[in-house]
């Protein structure tokens, strides 16, 4: 997944450029101007609020110990959902 996360930006961001090029003098160009602003927001509001976020959990690393009240907390989505039920 990390692959994905690295390499899908850059991807969007050129395929957006390619359809900027190649409608800048049609009605489309409004459209992806737009679609462009949404993801460049997108990806600063990603980068402000969950980069932290993720460094933060990534540099806990991986543990087998269960913490009590992180299951406990996850209880109540387990009455709504059954098909978490049959995962454990």
């Amino acid at each position: 997944m990390r692959g994905l996360r690295n390499t899908a930006p850059p991807i969007t961001a050129l395929l957006l450029v390619i359809a900027l090029a190649t409608n800048w003098k049609t009605q489309r160009r409004n459209l992806l101007l737009i679609a462009t602003a949404v993801f460049v927001l997108g990806g600063v509001v990603a980068g402000v609020f969950l980069e932290p976020t993720f460094s933060d959990m990534i540099a806990v690393g991986y543990s087998d110990a269960i913490d009590p009240a992180l299951q406990r907390a996850g209880l109540p989505s387990r009455q709504w959902c059954p098909r978490l039920t049959r995962l454990g």
